[in-house]
């Protein structure tokens, strides 16, 4: 059984830019609800790897540091030059922006009861491609998928 370790924003940052510069593999809880439902809080793991120049494309998965003490995993909206636009698939209207300085990895699986969702796969394509882009068809989306979780854990 893997050990888990809790530890502040700034220590972590610094632990994972170190590992991701070496060319390690590093897998880190997911925390929070506005990647839902591709990413679960409390449930998936994400898989960092090191950017590349496919990396800083529309519809890939960045870990970027907004702030001192806030890091997101977002999807990319669009890149202009060295400015990118994030958002997350559970935000209906919110957007953030970073620069590529700011990005410190890229997400390239997503680990859900010891199974692993790869970049590119077909069910990781399902959200990239196939989730809503307008505010009204995500808030829609997003009430189904609630409505169906609780049936789901309602039937167990």
């Amino acid at each position: 059984m893997m050990k888990r370790i809790s530890i502040s924003n700034p220590l972590f940052v610094d632990i994972v830019r170190e590992e991701v510069a070496a060319g390690g593999e590093i897998r880190i809880g997911a925390k929070g609800h506005s990647m839902r439902p591709f990413i679960r809080d409390g449930m998936d793991e994400l898989i960092l790897h090191p950017c590349n120049e496919y990396s800083f494309r529309k519809g890939a998965i960045l870990l970027a540091e907004l702030g001192e003490h806030r890091q997101v995993a977002h999807r990319v909206c669009r890149v202009e030059g060295e400015e990118i636009t994030l958002r997350g698939d559970a935000n209906l209207r919110l957007t953030e922006l970073c620069g590529r300085a700011d990005v410190i990895a890229e997400v390239v699986a997503v680990v859900r009861k010891g199974k692993r969702v790869e970049k590119g796969s077909p069910c990781w394509n399902r959200f990239r491609y196939l989730w809503p882009q307008t505010p009204f068809a995500r808030r829609v989306a997003l009430k189904l998928f609630t409505l169906l979780s609780e049936i789901s854990r309602s039937r167990h």
